[in-house]
């Protein structure tokens, strides 16, 4: 009966084991939540602080490329003014540019090229030296080169787009050139007065691919990450991808699927980096064994010049977030062990099983955080030690400005051990002046939660008294409050002292040109003064010699008839040496006159008292008269003198002044030729305008002397073994008579064979 009863009774525990399932499963919900809010925590703060140091990592390279692009400028600048740059001087300025080249050979200059006002290379320095001007290629710049020249542009710093070369030394490289317009603008020696005119370019070429090895390819945070740069027009300059290299981004997208066609990488382009923003974010990449590649990037902007870049530094997600996965994994293995712990325990204990519980909790607890803090520590040398190998000082700080880790290169850069500085605050032990600056601009990021930039920033640290730092002050932000503080510092004292030196140096050029210039002025006022006077003492000169024509020819006329009558036995029988003498006066008197005839004709002319008297003629009647009033003189010389002018040729002009002119040129070639013959030719030219030719087959002239030939007093070509009589006025003569004519006299030589003189005449 007892044992009927008792079987029939439900077991008294069933209520406390529900009770322990209930907890049981409530434990395990809170701490399966509390650890997934522990993981999604952990991966926020650590990927934000990894891409905040690859922001860091960014602006560090950024900065360095502008400060080596403004070094560049400071060089360009110095070389371009160099007066044998200016003026070509050959003996020099190829030297100069070797030298440039030799002290800037750590850099990614490829070539310095120097280019004239026509567009054309006249000398190329390489990095090993001087190359053929065939090594330049195709003028780089042939474009720019008409603005160049512009005065707008005067002084202004050029700095060209991505360029291909196809021709010389450096076809099929990316490179970019800056370029300065070059003017003969500075005193020299040779040149005390400069000209002030273009010259053409000075021009450095950069290589890109250098520019990459040197600043880009090195940057390698973490196993696989890597940088890559654009420029404003959305050319890809760098990447690992050599394949891109060159082309335009958003076709190196196409075709890569939606997601990175038109996802967020294309936005961040788009939006972003090719506007000159800089910033953090993530984008998908191309496709691996597990799918699309999350990537964590960090991008800044470069100023080139006018011209933008930019630099994006990026990792892929999983690697970042590696160490916490794996600590995530070994979470829920022994969240599992609990999980099965209690529900087991549940099952087959009561009280005892709550104390083994606590027991297994608190070691899970204590297991997890010391695995937590192991890879906490490794992920904490990992970026300590990306950060230890740039030239950038970085600094962190907490919420209370306590100075918690600051790498090797600030401690160079404040001249104090790294490890002195972590426990300080903002910086105190680096004196009052950097104490001041920084608790400011602490303060002034702390509230605004906003990046700080500082430029040029003057400060008298331990290392070096008179300083100039650069940097950012970039907030650490949690859940929208100040948690702390990332802070870059770049010693910029070299390219202070450039900029200072290069300032001093402009203002001294600008000195030098006022004083050249005011030199110049006076020089210049000196000379109109000095020309006006001369221009009225020639005036007055031609008025005089003008005027004095009957003065002068009289008395001539008056000797040469008197001994011509003389001569003929007017007045009595003379004897031979008599004779002789007399001949001699006459012909020295004919001599006089013609020269007293040339020079009252140039003189006229100056003074513009020619006056012409249009009349109608007959070319080969005028030709004739001239033909034979130098048959005798070439019979006597053995010259055959040949007049070859169709008949039928009329023309209205001044017969007297024609035929002067033609006498000048017939005269001409008869003097100069010994042996041969002298022919006067004539036809009507295209363009309606008659042409008459003397040509003859004397002694010709000479190219050089071809540009004197028409010179007043000039006899050009003549052999040391022979004098040829005569002024030197008679072509100077022929050709301003020419021009009065309305048309002209040019001349064709052989030196040795003979010459042809053309008169040009309107019909």
């Amino acid at each position: 009966m007892v044992a009927r009863e008792k079987r029939g009774q439900k077991p008294k525990l069933d209520w406390r084991l529900a009770v322990i399932w209930i907890v049981a499963v409530a434990v395990v919900c809170l701490i399966s939540f509390a650890a997934l809010r522990v993981y999604r925590y952990t991966e926020a703060s650590i990927t934000e602080q990894f891409n905040n140091e690859q922001l860091v990592l960014a602006r560090s390279t950024a900065n360095a490329i502008e400060t080596l692009f403004q070094s560049l400028e400071v060089n360009l600048y110095i070389l371009n003014a160099l007066s044998p740059v200016q003026y070509l001087e050959e003996s020099t300025y190829q030297a100069r540019m070797n030298t440039t080249m030799s002290q800037l050979r750590r850099t990614p200059l490829e070539q310095i090229q120097r280019i004239n006002a026509e567009g054309k290379v006249v000398a190329v320095v390489g990095r090993e030296g001087l190359l053929s001007q065939e090594a330049g290629g195709e003028t780089l710049l042939i474009d720019y080169l008409p603005q160049a020249s512009l005065p707008q542009n005067r002084g202004k710093i050029y700095i060209s787009s991505v360029i291909a070369p196809r021709t010389g030394e450096l076809a099929g490289r990316q490179v970019v050139v800056m370029a300065f317009p070059t003017y003969e603008e500075t005193a020299y020696l040779i040149h005390p007065v400069p000209t002030h005119n273009f010259a053409g370019l000075t021009a450095f070429v950069i290589s890109l691919d250098r520019l990459a090895e040197k600043y880009v390819s090195p940057i390698k945070p973490g196993k696989t990450g890597y940088a890559w740069m654009v420029n404003s027009n959305g050319t890809v300059l760098s990447h690992p991808n050599k394949d891109f290299i060159g082309k335009d981004v958003f076709a190196v997208l196409k075709g890569r699927g939606p997601e990175v066609e038109s996802g967020r990488l294309n936005t961040i382009l788009r939006e972003k980096m090719l506007k000159g923003a800089k910033g953090i974010d993530w984008y998908l990449w191309e496709e691996d064994e597990t799918g699309k590649v999350k990537e964590l990037a960090a991008f800044t902007p470069i100023h080139i010049g006018d011209d933008l870049w930019s630099i994006a530094v990026c990792t892929p997600y999983a690697e970042v977030t590696g160490l916490i996965k794996s600590s995530a994994y070994t979470l829920w293995i022994l969240l599992g062990i609990t999980i099965i712990a209690i529900l087991s325990g549940a099952g087959l204990f009561t009280n005892r099983v709550r104390t083994e519980d606590k027991i297994r909790e608190q070691a899970f607890q204590l297991a997890y955080q010391q695995k937590v803090e192991k890879e906490l520590e490794q992920a904490k040398k990992f970026y300590e030690s990306i950060l230890e190998s740039v030239v950038t000082g970085v600094w962190v700080a907490d919420r209370e400005g306590v100075t918690n880790y600051a790498n090797k290169a600030m401690g160079i850069i404040a001249g104090i051990p790294a490890e002195k500085i972590a426990g300080t605050r903002v910086l105190e032990d680096f004196g009052e002046g950097v104490l001041e600056f920084f608790r400011s601009q602490y303060l002034k990021a702390k509230e605004t939660l906003s990046p700080t930039y500082y430029d040029s920033v003057p400060m008298a640290t331990l290392a070096d008294k008179n300083s100039y730092q650069s940097g950012w002050l970039i907030p650490i932000v949690r859940d929208g409050h100040f948690d702390g503080m990332i802070c870059t510092v770049e010693d910029v004292t070299e390219r202070k002292r450039v900029e200072e030196e290069l300032t001093k140096y402009r203002a001294h050029l600008e000195e030098m040109v006022e004083e050249r210039t005011r030199q110049l002025e006076q020089k210049t006022t000196e000379l109109e003064q000095a020309n006006i006077r001369l221009q009225e003492l020639d005036r007055l000169k031609s008025v005089f010699l003008a005027s004095m024509s009957h003065e002068l020819r009289t008395p001539l006329n008056s000797i040469i008839g008197f001994t011509g009558i003389i001569l003929q036995g007017m007045s009595g029988e003379i004897n031979q040496e008599q004779r002789k003498q007399l001949t001699m006066v006459k012909n020295s008197a004919n001599h006089l006159l013609s020269l007293i005839n040339d020079v009252l004709d140039v003189s006229k002319i100056e003074a513009g008292r020619v006056e012409l008297s249009p009349e109608e003629m007959r070319l080969d009647d005028v030709v004739k008269e001239v033909a034979d009033a130098f048959s005798l003189v070439a019979s006597e010389k053995d010259l055959e003198l040949v007049a070859e002018v169709p008949t039928g040729i009329s023309l209205r002009s001044d017969k007297r002044r024609v035929k002067q002119v033609l006498m000048n040129l017939v005269s001409n070639a008869i003097k100069f030729t010994d042996r041969g013959s002298v022919k006067i030719a004539a036809r009507v030219a295209e363009d309606r305008n008659l042409e008459i030719r003397v040509i003859d087959t004397g002694i010709g002239i000479k190219e050089e002397d071809i540009n004197k030939l028409f010179l007043p007093f000039q006899q050009v070509g003549m052999p040391l073994t022979k004098n040829y009589e005569g002024t030197g006025l008679g072509l100077h003569l022929a050709k301003r008579l020419a021009t009065f004519l309305g048309g002209g006299v040019s001349v064709k030589s052989e030196y040795g064979r003979g010459s042809e003189f053309i008169l040009t005449i309107p019909l």
